[in-house]
């Protein structure tokens, strides 16, 4: 007997080894040898997780389990060689934790949707066959959210939801005089750091007026909101 979920993870050319790591999650029973694949990485650890999902494999039943953890139980690929996400040792270590965060349920969320992927194929009901459907182009849509948050930090040295926060406070404080004149006003002030951004080459005087146009739209939609909401 074999679980149609782990024989699809076995027997592709290249595995991933997050996904195998949260199969043993799923399917195993030793917490020893979860700990173990979760802390680890290399040659080594996917040899060893290839060799006990075999042997797992074969006291498993065939009958699918319709069941993918949920994203926060999966375990994270280990992000203490930065490198391989295009960021320097100091530029990691400079992060800040909700960067760094991000990164982190980046790796859950493609374990989730590759578990999601081998379950759909083997799941019984069209209707659960959707739901998983669904999911995970809910994981992917997150996934490409946080790395729209990664690269606007990179670009910009802020993180987009400490910016709201500032820009909260800020709007709270204001008259309706000075929400109206923001309202006037920054429409007109976007549209020519845009076409200022455009014209720029890369570079520090580039990255202030992405900072600035960042800070002016999440501004620009505060004082919207502020006012619906009166």
């Amino acid at each position: 007997m074999a679980n149609a979920t782990v024989t699809a993870w076995l027997i592709q050319p290249q595995k991933d080894y997050q996904t195998g790591v949260a199969l043993y999650g799923q399917f195993g029973t030793s917490g020893l040898l979860k700990t173990f694949f979760s802390k680890g990485k290399g040659a080594y650890h996917l040899t060893r997780l290839i060799e006990t999902l075999t042997k797992l494999n074969l006291e498993l039943s065939n009958i699918p389990v319709q069941f993918v953890a949920p994203v926060e139980a999966l375990p994270a690929k280990d992000l203490s060689r930065p490198r391989i996400y295009s960021l320097t040792d100091v530029e990691w270590d400079a992060a800040p934790d909700e960067i760094k965060d991000l990164y982190t349920e980046n790796t859950r969320l493609k374990s989730h949707a590759e578990l999601l992927f081998h379950q759909i194929r083997i799941t019984g009901t069209a209707q659960d066959r959707l739901a998983m459907a669904l999911q995970l182009l809910d994981d992917r849509d997150k996934r490409s959210e946080n790395f729209k948050a990664i690269k606007e930090f990179q670009e910009t040295g802020k993180v987009k939801e400490k910016i709201v926060q500032d820009a909260g406070k800020t709007i709270d404080q204001l008259t309706m005089a000075e929400i109206a004149a923001v309202l006037k006003n920054f429409p007109t002030y976007i549209s020519k750091d845009k076409a200022r951004m455009d014209a720029m080459a890369d570079g520090p005087k580039k990255d202030k007026v992405i900072s600035r146009l960042l800070e002016r739209e999440i501004f620009l939609k505060l004082a919207k909101e502020r006012v619906t909401g009166l």
